[in-house]
């Protein structure tokens, strides 16, 4: 009977959790690129803020206190080779993991997708990059249809030294059946891996 109890204890967390989760959907978060000339005073304000963490806290009964959070993952990492030549060879790398293209600003040397639906990143299962949960049948990042947001803005940091920051969020639902958007966490591979395959298409060590 405890056992019992404690299935439907953690059943309840579940689907309390799901719940949460659907609650702060409204839409799926973006990362565009803004307007505006890297050389101009308000630069830095013209440039995307980094989404912020999203929590809530969802308390029902008697059940203990469940806190929900939804985070974008940011990674960064820099790289040995001029902001200029590497900006030439990001597109390129986008187009290699199979990321089309929406926004692109030059000025500011940011490009991304605000939101596509992604199935494979470079080959690789969706599951190698985001976690949506896991069900009877696996992992649900490589059941759901996955939203994916991903943006990298290139920042110099010497004449041959280029910070890469690339910010990657993720939603899922169902395929075939009705339910909820779940939130879908980044594992920080793809954040890195753009930054690694610029590095490696210029020939130069991250």
């Amino acid at each position: 009977m405890t056992r019992t109890r404690s299935r439907q204890r953690e059943s309840t967390h579940f689907h309390l959790r799901l719940l949460a989760v659907a609650a702060l959907v409204a839409t799926v978060g973006t990362s565009g690129c803004a307007s505006g000339s890297s050389g101009s005073a308000n630069a830095e304000d013209d440039r995307p803020a980094i989404p912020n963490e999203r929590r809530t806290v969802l308390r029902v009964g008697n059940y203990e206190r469940l806190e929900i959070f939804n985070e974008p993952g940011v990674g960064v990492r820099t790289i040995n080779v001029a902001a200029d030549v590497a900006w030439r060879a990001l597109g390129g790398v986008y187009v290699e993991l199979g990321i089309p293209v929406t926004s692109s600003n030059p000025n500011s040397m940011e490009l991304g997708n605000p939101g596509y639906t992604a199935t494979r990143v470079g080959g690789d299962r969706m599951n190698s990059f985001v976690d949506c949960g896991s069900g009877l049948s696996g992992p649900l990042a490589n059941l759901y249809e996955v939203t994916l947001t991903v943006s990298t803005r290139l920042t110099a940091k010497g004449p041959e030294s280029t910070e890469v920051l690339t910010v990657v969020d993720a939603w899922g639902k169902p395929r075939a059946v009705s339910g909820n958007t779940v939130h879908c966490q980044s594992r920080g591979v793809l954040e890195l891996r753009v930054a690694q395959e610029v590095a490696e298409a210029l020939g130069v060590t991250p």
